[in-house]
């Protein structure tokens, strides 16, 4: 900055976040799915930013960002045959994600839709009365998330803040417990 400022944001803490849905699933072959699978999304991200001034001293602030999405994803599920009582698969798709818990006055805003892509494997179990699927699967959201033109804010000295961050996408690793 022209007053000898240099402002900077990172994220030191990776959270665990809890989601809940359901599954809509269509056999297209005996091999490939068509599934959408609403839900529900909690998470909270910390962002520490800081500030070196001109004078050498360094200030720190710290903003926890609690969001909670409704994730609408579309994949397709591509299944091996079933081998005794398992079946391995992989699953690729699209998603929509709703932010629904969107914060106006705070040091960084995110915008309340984003699009994104995901892959993952996983293996479908089946037991007496259900079937259980654990999958890994890897989100790569596509937009920019920061709102960074900022028109509602009141507070015009959180804009540094804002401007520290060139940009922030979500991505991600899950570790899903599908129960069908």
């Amino acid at each position: 900055s022209p007053a000898g400022e240099g402002w900077w944001a990172s994220t030191t803490q990776v959270n665990p976040s809890f989601q809940v849905g359901l599954i809509g699933d269509l056999a297209i072959t005996e091999h490939l799915n068509l599934r959408c699978s609403p839900s529900i999304f909690f998470q909270e991200r910390a962002v520490c930013f800081g500030r070196d001034a001109a004078d050498g001293m360094r200030e720190e602030t710290r903003q926890q960002l609690k969001t909670t999405y409704i994730e609408i994803p579309l994949s397709l599920k591509v299944s091996t045959r079933r081998i005794n009582n398992y079946r391995p698969y992989m699953v690729a798709g699209v998603q929509a994600d709703f932010d629904m818990a969107h914060e106006k006055e705070t040091p960084i805003s995110f915008k309340r839709f984003d699009l994104g892509l995901h892959i993952g494997m996983g293996c479908d179990f089946y037991l007496p009365f259900f079937k259980l699927a654990p999958e890994l699967r890897f989100n790569l959201g596509l937009l920019d998330m920061i709102d960074h033109e900022r028109t509602e804010l009141q507070d015009k000295s959180m804009m540094p803040y804002t401007e520290a961050l060139q940009s922030a996408r979500n991505t991600g690793m899950s570790v899903i417990l599908w129960f069908e």
